[in-house]
């Protein structure tokens, strides 16, 4: 069993996108095998996540949202992602 820890503000984690489901109160994300919770997080990058299964991935908390990236190469066709893209989404209060 995989203990759930939420990621606190300016923290960032990093790795391989393996799970993504939505809960109660924000999105569950599996990342190298560590389960970690994001509170409020956004439907918008939820489905670019998605987008992004198997591949290594940053996520950021900031004070007011949340940044994703993409690191490293596409498996399929050789194209790059774009280094460090940041898709930003600020969060209603």
């Amino acid at each position: 069993m995989h203990k759930l820890r939420v990621l606190g503000e300016w923290e960032e984690v990093v790795g391989t996108l393996e799970r993504l489901f939505k809960a109660a109160n924000g999105t569950i994300v599996k990342l190298s095998g560590s389960m970690y919770m994001l509170k409020d997080f956004p439907d918008e990058l939820a489905l670019q996540l998605t987008k992004l299964l198997g591949r290594k991935v940053g996520i950021l908390k900031k004070e007011r949202g949340y940044a994703i990236r993409a690191i490293g190469k596409t498996r399929s066709r050789g194209y790059p992602l774009i280094q460090h893209a940041r898709l930003d989404v600020q969060l209603r209060r």
